[in-house]
């Protein structure tokens, strides 16, 4: 998926500077070149040019093309796409993800989990965290002061006040029943 891809060509990013520090600059030059290899990779594999950001995934050839919030947003503020790019994919979250009570995680119900999964189109504050971050540092304070805002709200809910695993529906700012699986026991 783009969430994992991201994940590990940032490592290789970090191995990169880790080794630049130790003065390792072989090692240095070669986390370096996986990680730009790791790069044009996600790009070919996810980036859906059309509607200016990442797809969730491709099985058999196949994209996934809904909008997973923390995988463009982590995507974004690691440099996986151009400088417009960036600009595009925020552009493209706050079209097809920003609801009335926040950002939800994946702007089309997921096909591979149960439709009331706690991840299926809910507002997650944890998840809107790096869309905040994202649009601070992409030059877009208004947006990513939204999205904290969103955040803040939650501390004042009257169950689970704050609690990174709440999740809200996304139009009427409702919890549902049970919170989901992550943190409680």
């Amino acid at each position: 998926t783009l969430y994992s891809n991201v994940l590990y060509r940032a490592a290789l990013r970090r191995f990169a500077h880790i080794c630049d520090a130790l003065g390792r600059d072989a090692d240095a030059e070669r986390y370096r070149d996986l990680s730009d290899r790791s790069r044009t990779a996600i790009q070919d594999a996810f980036w859906n040019e059309e509607g200016g950001y990442f797809n969730n995934a491709t099985q058999w050839g196949i994209p996934d093309t809904a909008l997973m919030l923390a995988d463009n947003a982590i995507a974004v503020t690691e440099g996986i796409v151009s400088r417009n790019d960036r600009f595009r994919t925020l552009e493209a979250i706050r079209t097809r993800n920003w609801r009335t009570f926040g950002s939800v995680t994946t702007d089309l119900p997921m096909k591979y989990v149960p439709a009331d999964n706690d991840h299926n189109v809910k507002v997650w504050p944890w998840w809107m965290g790096h869309e905040a971050r994202a649009r601070f540092l992409n030059f877009d304070a208004e947006g990513g002061l939204s999205v904290l805002g969103h955040m803040v709200r939650t501390f004042s809910r009257p169950t689970y006040p704050g609690l990174c695993e709440e999740y809200l529906n996304p139009d009427d700012g409702s919890q549902d029943d049970v919170v989901g699986h992550a943190f409680i026991t």
